[in-house]
């Protein structure tokens, strides 16, 4: 059913978190594909934390490379029900994380 989301594409670095006072999630950046997606299987969809995660790219790109990475055409894509498998209950955050990491790999 959420197949698409993992679609083969090679992960350049994934950040797990924990979030929501106890709640884990995963970020996924694949900058060949200038796309940073974020996974909450409790249904954030994380926006700010992917804007979160463009800025800090933004700020190691201008202190690593001394110029400013052109970040227009990367895609965002938050977590939703369609799109990210959601948990049944409030303790299986873990099991969630650990399956979005290994499916990212």
């Amino acid at each position: 059913m959420y197949s698409h989301i993992y679609e083969g594409k090679r992960l350049d670095f994934s950040v797990i978190a924990n979030i929501h006072a106890g709640l884990f999630n995963n970020a996924s950046l694949h900058e060949k594909l200038k796309r940073i997606q974020f996974f909450d299987s409790m249904g954030s969809s994380g926006r700010p934390y992917l804007q979160g995660l463009l800025q800090y790219l933004e700020d190691e790109h201008k202190d690593k490379k001394k110029s400013q990475l052109d970040t227009s055409d990367w895609e965002l894509v938050p977590c939703d029900s369609d799109t990210c498998p959601q948990q049944g209950n409030g303790f299986d955050c873990g099991v969630f994380t650990c399956m979005f990491a290994g499916k990212l790999k």
